[in-house]
């Protein structure tokens, strides 16, 4: 295939998917030309992309025209709602939420109507030659579907991470037209094995859903302090789900001289920093804010980091955790979804979802004190990267899958 189109939420604008700068350097060396299409973050600054890579805005929340939809595409609401109702097990959401329902699928087919007449506008546009790729499976993937629906030609896929396919991530329990979304794709990538046995559970006849991990580059060596201070990394937002405020209640129980320093920001931010300054002494901690991701790389290949946190009480796979051990740090993570394939007593300690922070304060600073320094365990933890999350090879044969469509 030689041309690709890339539907992400906000990649290449400032703040979105930065684990996508790597894939989209494999990318752009498999395909003569793409065109991204972000969801959002219109008009922000746009990280530099490969000469081959245009991104184009394209307006989400145009008006719609309900009776000259209806009275042209009804047939597809129709279609859409029959055939969800049929083969779904959430068929009484569909009733009781049928406004909600109809009036999101409305707006997506009326996206859909756009976004094919945008794409045969484009005079590089040829069918067989031409490969449709949304980032996350959400409103993108369902706007593709529906465009397939209404005659857009070429191949479809999907990478699904964690949100986007878990029902209990999602506030109405379930994801709106799944059912009738899943079969118009030519590939689901599901990036761990949680996420694979989860869709192959709720769509066992679907033969399109298939596993292809993310991976990081190799960007160095994290260097072993010889510090009495253990330094403590975490990096993530600030929502809820994120649980930052109980890295701090763990902290709190530390018996060893120690400095966290987190990245990222978001709404919920100030309010951990007051917890922060409650329960910790201002010297053991600091809050860097956004900081871009090419700048997070340096940082962990220049400044030793003894062990990167994560508790969130709901993930995918965290690209965030696949960094840190590509440079041999050991990592904290929550035994929830995909974060026991990445965290285990190879590359760290892994805490129970519902952890009492001063037990988890106990495992980690026994863990910080006996290992976290260690040669070898360091050594281990890079092998681990090597062997799981390499970026060369899953992109590599991520690349090779799409040849095979």
């Amino acid at each position: 295939m030689k041309h690709l189109y890339l539907f992400t939420e906000k990649f290449p604008h400032e703040g979105g998917e930065p684990f996508l700068e790597t894939e989209i350097s494999y990318l752009s060396k498999a395909f003569e030309k793409i065109f991204i299409f972000p969801l959002s973050s219109h008009g922000s600054e746009k990280l530099p992309m490969p000469p081959n890579v245009e991104v184009l805005d394209f307006e989400t929340n145009r008006p719609v025209y309900l009776k000259k939809i209806l009275l042209k595409h009804g047939w597809i609401v129709i279609k859409w709602f029959v055939l969800e109702f049929i083969k779904s097990p959430h068929r009484f959401k569909y009733i009781t939420q049928f406004n909600w329902n109809f009036k999101r699928l409305v707006g997506l087919l009326n996206n859909a109507i756009e976004l094919k007449i945008t794409i045969n506008h484009l005079n590089l546009f040829k069918p067989h030659q031409t490969l449709y790729y949304s980032y996350w499976f959400n409103d993108w993937a369902s706007i593709l579907a529906i465009a397939k629906q209404l005659g857009l030609q070429g191949k479809l896929v999907s990478r699904t991470h964690g949100f986007d396919f878990d029902e209990q991530q999602q506030g109405r329990g379930y994801h709106p037209f799944r059912y009738v979304e899943i079969p118009k794709l030519n590939k689901v990538y599901q990036v761990s094995e949680y996420g694979q046995n989860y869709m192959d559970k709720r769509f066992s006849r679907a033969k399109n859903l298939v596993k292809s991990k993310l991976g990081v580059i190799e960007n160095g060596v994290n260097p072993i302090s010889n510090n009495q201070i253990y330094q403590i990394v975490s990096c993530s937002n600030f929502v809820p789900l994120k649980r930052v405020h109980l890295i701090i209640e763990i902290l709190s129980h530390l018996k060893i001289p120690y400095h966290w320093t987190h990245f990222g920001t978001g709404i919920g931010m100030e309010q951990v920093k007051v917890k922060a300054k409650n329960e910790l002494n201002i010297d053991n901690y600091s809050f860097k804010g956004f900081v871009p991701n090419k700048d997070l790389m340096e940082c962990y290949k220049a400044n030793a980091v003894d062990l990167f946190i994560n508790v969130s009480e709901l993930e995918g796979l965290p690209v965030s955790l696949m960094e840190a051990i590509s440079f041999g740090i050991p990592i904290v993570g929550c035994n929830i979804c995909g974060v026991p394939e990445i965290v285990s007593k190879q590359t760290g300690v892994l805490l129970e979802l519902d952890f009492i922070p001063s037990q988890a304060a106990v495992q980690i600073q026994e863990f910080l004190e006996s290992k976290a320094r260690n040669h070898e365990f360091k050594k281990g933890v890079k092998d681990f990267w090597a062997n799981n999350f390499d970026a060369d090879k899953n992109y590599t044969d991520f690349l090779k899958s799409l040849n095979t469509i």
